[in-house]
Parts: structure tokens; C-alpha cells; sequence
């Protein structure tokens, strides 16, 4: 496995408190860097996987059990990734846009082909 170095630009915190770090490390968020700079909370990673996007993904989910700040973006730090870091972005600005209540009226069961 490789090590992948990226960035998440958090919303929802501008800086974090010492239960947040607390909370990221509980989540397995233990090899970021925690930083706000200008009222922008980011976390800064190094972390093992197969790919970029597995190691992004992993990171994302593991975030999100932390309950700490949500995703607005990622960059990549080696120029090899930033079209994978570009993908996921477009992907991140795609789910904001789907309204909650458009997501509660459709049907169960439902699936697109």
C-alpha cells in the first residue's frame, strides 16, 4: 500500500475544540493534521490504501463517524491525483444540490438502471 497525501476543507467548524480532536482519533482519523487558518477548519492527511480515492474514501467515511464538520472539499497534493480530487469534488457539489425533500418523495424500492 501507498501512503496518499490529501486535504478535507471541512464546514460546519472553524476551529477545532480539544473534544473534536478527540473525536476524529476515536473515529480513526489518527493520521491527519488538524488545522484553521482564517476561520477554515482542514484536515491533512497521509494515509495508506490501494488508491487515492480508496484512501479518500476511507477517510471521508471514518470522518463521518466522528460527527466532526462535514466535506466541502478535497485536494489532492501530488499533481498525479488532482483529476481524482476533481472527480470527487464534482461529485460532493452534485449531493448538495439534491434537495432532501425531493430524496423523501421518491419511491421505495426504487432503482435507475
Amino acid at each position: 500500500m501507498k501512503e496518499h497525501d490529501f486535504t478535507i476543507i471541512l464546514g460546519g467548524i472553524a476551529e477545532f475544540s480539544d473534544d473534536d480532536l478527540e473525536r476524529l482519533f476515536e473515529a480513526g482519523c489518527d493520521d491527519c493534521l488538524p488545522v484553521s487558518r482564517d476561520g477554515v477548519a482542514m484536515l491533512r492527511f497521509g494515509r495508506e490504501a490501494e488508491s487515492f480515492v480508496a484512501a479518500v474514501s476511507s477517510a471521508m467515511r471514518d470522518l463521518g463517524r466522528s460527527g466532526v464538520g462535514t466535506v466541502v472539499r478535497v485536494t489532492a497534493d501530488a499533481a498525479e491525483h488532482k483529476a481524482d480530487a476533481d472527480e470527487i469534488n464534482r461529485t460532493l457539489a452534485l449531493l448538495e444540490r439534491v434537495d432532501r425533500e425531493d430524496v423523501r418523495e421518491w419511491p421505495v424500492g426504487h432503482a435507475s438502471a
